[in-house]
């Protein structure tokens, strides 16, 4: 805390109290928050495969000296797991769509060639 002031309001019978507070070096700062991108539920196979790890990861339960500590664990893997399955699925569709983008590219050109494209 840096400072802390205490002075009269004007009009009311109530003071004013103004903290001053120094953040430097209390607060750090990460990537902020995460958000789970929710269409990956739609997929069956992904729904079966965290159920899976899901399992796995109560199994470990006693393990924890508190259910708090277990569940910070399970919440950083739910994390790494629903977001390795957002990259992978974004990697495939960027991959789809470079295909796609090529094939395209390629008919363009034989078109430009002269070639019947239909």
């Amino acid at each position: 805390m840096r400072s802390l002031t205490s002075e009269a309001a004007h009009f009311s019978d109530h003071r004013m109290v103004t903290v001053t507070l120094d953040w430097e070096g209390l607060v750090k700062i990460g990537r902020g928050s995460w958000r789970m991108n929710t269409s990956v539920l739609e997929d069956q196979t992904v729904r079966r495969s965290f159920s899976r790890h899901y399992l796995e990861w109560r199994t470990l339960k006693e393990l924890y000296d508190s259910p708090i500590e277990w569940w910070e664990m399970v919440k950083d893997r739910v994390k790494g797991y629903f977001g390795g399955v957002g990259r992978r699925k974004a990697r495939e569709k960027r991959a789809s769509f470079n295909h796609h983008n090529k094939a395209l590219q390629r008919l363009s050109l034989l078109q430009l060639e002269g070639f019947e494209v239909a």
